[in-house]
């Protein structure tokens, strides 16, 4: 029989489909509080793909013991500094083998609850006793974690402890001390065909079709054997992908920067896979209250006694950087032969009476570039303007008064002229030299002027004169102070606006913790938008701090930064009246300077022509 037109049959072939996954995903070894987890077996060097740290902490369990649990140290970063996802987690603390015994411990029953703070506390296998009885799990109590990772024993009712005012409670804990460099690194085990440590992150793309980007090991990196391992690791992953480790420098031998490369290359940290760094800048505690509990602090965060192991935050070492910079700078800028040079000190250490301008960030100064006017670029233009007329006021009074200064001590020497001849000489000279009856209009008028304005202000003498400007001079500092008040208010109420903004949008997130009671679902809310409540904090507390009343009004700082603005148009104004007048005396000084070059040249050429004179009278005598 004849087939007419396409027909299509399928065959099976070798071939496999292709696998897609992402790739440059971290991947993190360490220790977690697995035993806060329901099957903590199924989370033992097993890679643990967690696109939230959310997942992560819901997967492992989350304390914020760094030290013990190193793994929760990226769930800290990843969700409340980094904000990146997804991450694989490989988890080497065993229940089963990295534990100690738990010392009997009473807890008192709360309604039907108890609480017993000891950490790491494992519920397989847990004795829980009421009195003299013996409870059962699921039958007589059931069990949870707190946030801090503390147990929480929830009692049945109808259970053999439902009316037992206290409890006690025995069995295994946590021991993450067990741990060490070899659990880190791993190995194959020929016997079971299981793999442990970095020994498993060649099962992280077949299981979980993502390829390794970033090979970590926090707490454990800094140890050769172990950054060794995870460079090696990081060279060859399935005979296919290559990654980055990155690993610490000991802090204990890199004690400054300049021994950083000597202990890399002692650590044998040497591989292109293998990027050292530095990172251990501080360690420290948390305080904690008289039952164990962290202490927050208004913002809601947890209070950090911090020892740093760097002196990177000490004033001394910042100065010396900030000098080192300058003097980088300025080299290149005399290299170049720039007449710029950089000061490192702020204005305040300079001696230099400025406001300084508020930081504006690249997404404003991206705004401004575009032509589009914004509230913190109009702030700093009006901080230049007025920068601009104070250092043009304190250097016309400087000169002026250096000038009064060289004058005085002219005009006290036998027979100088003072202030008002001086000035009268300057524009008899100037009529002489006019050659238009323009000219010397314009110049009687101008000296008409002068006159006048000297007349007007009391200027006889130059000791008038340097009361003058002494008055501009105290005027400008009072001025200057006046400023300074001013700025001050309208860049803290420009703040109060920004933490209003904050908490208005940040309100839901904060009403939407209000509204869960139970324990569990709170710490993950919470865990979950940690960020936002720290601003949402933080923002109240300066709100609260303006209003203590809790009554927000932003119409009366309105109001209040609208008035500040009208009061700076005020002073403003002032200060370009002291300007104007230190311009007249700047002109006043300007003639009598240019008058008193006359007498002097004069005074010359009389000198000059008087042997001259002499002779012709005795050629003529003779």
């Amino acid at each position: 029989m004849s087939k007419h037109g396409v027909f299509v049959q399928e065959e099976a072939t070798a071939l496999t489909a292709p696998i897609t996954g992402s790739c440059s995903i971290p991947v993190v070894v360490g220790t977690a509080p697995v035993n806060m987890v329901q099957n903590p077996e199924e989370v033992i060097n097993t890679p643990i793909l967690a696109n939230s740290a959310a997942e992560a902490m819901a997967a492992l369990g989350y304390v914020d013991d760094f030290e013990n649990y190193t793994l929760c140290q990226m769930m800290y970063a990843t969700n409340n500094i980094y904000q990146v996802s997804p991450a694989v987690y490989i988890n080497v603390l065993d229940p089963t083998k990295h534990k100690k015994a738990l010392t009997e411990t009473t807890a008192t029953v709360s309604q039907m609850q108890a609480k017993i703070s000891t950490k790491g506390i494992i519920p397989k296998g847990l004795v829980v006793k009421a009195a003299s009885a013996t409870l059962t799990a699921g039958t007589d109590y059931t069990t949870e974690f707190d946030t801090d990772g503390s147990l929480i024993v929830n009692l049945i009712e109808g259970g053999k402890g439902a009316s037992a005012t206290s409890i006690t409670v025995s069995g295994n804990v946590l021991d993450p001390s067990m741990i060490t460099k070899t659990d880190i690194v791993g190995a194959y085990n020929a016997s079971t065909g299981k793999e442990s440590g970095l020994e498993v992150v060649r099962q992280v793309y077949p299981k979980l079709g993502v390829v390794p980007g970033l090979i970590v090991a926090p707490g454990w990196s800094q140890i050769p054997e172990v950054g060794i391992a995870m460079s090696a690791k990081a060279a060859n992953i399935n005979g296919v992908f290559k990654a980055v480790a990155l690993v610490d420098l000991d802090t204990t031998k890199a004690t400054k920067y300049t021994d950083c490369k000597k202990t890399k290359e002692d650590s044998g940290f040497t591989s292109a896979f293998c990027y050292p760094t530095w990172p251990c800048v501080k360690v420290g505690d948390y305080e904690l209250d008289e039952d164990g509990n962290r202490i927050r602090d208004a913002d809601g965060k947890f209070v950090f006694n911090a020892v740093p192991t760097t002196d990177w935050g000490s004033p001394e070492t910042l100065e010396h950087w900030r000098e080192a910079w300058a003097e980088l700078c300025n080299a290149k800028f005399a290299e170049k032969g720039i007449d710029v040079r950089i000061d490192h000190r702020s204005y305040e250490r300079q001696g230099v009476e400025l406001f300084p301008t508020v930081h504006e960030g690249a997404t404003v100064q991206a705004m401004e570039k575009k032509g589009i006017r914004t509230e913190k670029g109009e702030f700093n233009r009006w901080i230049r303007a007025t920068n601009a007329v104070i250092r043009d006021i304190k250097k016309k009074i400087a000169l002026l008064f250096d000038w009064i200064a060289e004058a005085k001590a002219e005009l006290a020497k036998p027979q100088a002229p003072d202030l008002v001849s001086l000035l009268s000489a300057y524009y008899t000279q100037r009529r002489a030299g006019a050659y238009s009856q323009k000219g010397k209009v314009s110049n009687l008028k101008e000296m008409n002027e002068t006159f006048n304005y000297l007349r007007a202000n009391g200027i006889y003498s130059l000791e008038d004169l340097e009361s003058r400007v002494s008055e501009h001079s105290a005027a400008t500092e009072s001025l200057k102070k006046t400023l300074d008040e001013q700025t001050a208010r309208m860049k803290a109420i420009k703040q109060l606006y920004d933490s209003s903004a904050a908490f208005q949008n940040l309100k839901p997130v904060y009403d939407g913790l209000q509204k869960i009671k139970f324990e569990k679902p709170r710490a993950k809310y919470k865990a979950e938008h940690e960020a936002e409540l720290i601003q949402f904090y933080a923002a109240r507390r300066k709100l609260t701090e303006e209003f203590p009343d809790g009554k927000v009004d932003m119409k009366k700082l309105s109001d209040e930064y609208d008035e500040l603005e009208q009061a700076h148009e005020s002073t403003y104004g002032e200060f370009k009246a002291v300007r104007d007048d230190l311009h007249r005396l700047w002109k006043v000084k300007s003639c009598v300077d240019t008058a008193a070059r006359f007498n002097e040249r004069t005074e010359e050429q009389k000198l000059q022509n008087r042997p001259q004179t002499r002779q012709k009278k005795e050629e003529l005598s003779r």
